[in-house]
């Protein structure tokens, strides 16, 4: 077991879980320590080869450490849209019920460590949006 100083943030401060919708595959969702949640394509995503990848909810001005104006997702919510050849459009959900922090739109989703969304529940429904994802 490698010490813990040598851990990448992803693996010390996060708990990897999974979302899986229907006959879509997996996303993979990680909760930080604080109880925000990121969400990402899984390792063998089909998104990862996209050819173009488009938000259609983009994050909002928001304000206060309750982020006052932020957009309200559910866990179904679709709030992207990746172009794959020989696939067509597959659509990327939230993953997680929350409030929509941030989008990362700038980013090459290839990447292991690239995120899509970071979105923060209610603290009294974290342990039920945990409920709802899978660990394996």
């Amino acid at each position: 077991m490698e010490p813990f100083f040598f851990k990448s943030p992803l693996t010390r401060y996060y708990t990897k879980y999974f979302f899986k919708y229907k006959e879509e595959p997996p996303l993979v969702v990680r909760m930080h320590t604080n109880k925000l949640f990121l969400t990402f394509l899984g390792e063998d995503h089909p998104a990862r080869h996209a050819t173009k990848f488009t938000y259609r909810i983009e994050s909002q001005e928001q304000s206060g450490k309750r982020k006052k104006g932020a957009v309200k997702v559910s866990a179904n919510t679709v709030i992207a849209d990746a172009e794959i050849e020989g696939l067509g459009t597959l659509p990327i959900r939230a993953g997680v019920s929350g409030k929509l922090i941030e989008t990362n739109s700038l980013c090459d989703f290839s990447s292991e460590e690239a995120y899509i969304a970071v979105i923060m529940p209610a603290l009294n429904k974290v342990q039920s949006v945990v409920e709802t994802l899978t660990k394996d």
